[in-house]
């Protein structure tokens, strides 16, 4: 056969085997599905004594669900009070009190996020812990809950890089 091209086969196979390559190929459908990963396009607002921050500040953020069980994070969780930044933590522009992030996004060297996982939580919920660098960590009053205009949005492979 001369380079550059290529040849087809066409081999029958017992309907046993076709039913057992259907369920193998099903199988893994599900579970490539349950893994897909996902970002969500979030911006929040934080104020400081009880006024609209601006500047640069330090952000962790995690998903749990209504039991306070973690389903994803930014990165370590950081002491209350402290100043010190633990692995993981975010920088971020912050004006008149508005910040934006994409959570997940693997482009940006965050851990992304199983959109099977977060589909099937119950009740998810976004914590954000703060740090404007002076007052320490502090988390941000009340979790946002993921509601359906929160759910993430699923990437095709490479999207977003």
């Amino acid at each position: 056969m001369p380079a550059g091209q290529y040849s087809t086969t066409l081999t029958l196979m017992s309907p046993r085997t076709i039913l057992c390559v259907c369920l193998l190929v099903s199988g893994l459908a599900g579970h490539l599905h349950a893994q897909t990963p996902a970002v969500l396009n979030y911006q929040g607002r934080v104020s400081v004594d009880g006024k609209n921050f601006n500047g640069t500040a330090y952000f962790v953020f995690s998903i749990q669900d209504e039991n306070g069980i973690i389903l994803w994070s930014s990165g370590n969780f950081p002491m209350r009070g402290s100043t010190n930044l633990p692995p993981g933590v975010w920088r971020l522009k912050v004006s008149d009190g508005v910040y934006n992030i994409r959570l997940g996004d693997r482009a940006a060297g965050m851990p992304s996020l199983d959109s099977g996982l977060l589909r099937n939580a119950s009740a998810p919920q976004l914590r954000v812990w703060f740090n404007d660098g002076t007052k320490g960590w502090l988390p941000l009053a009340g979790d946002a809950p993921l509601g359906i205009s929160h759910r993430p949005v699923l990437l095709a492979p490479g999207a977003g890089r």
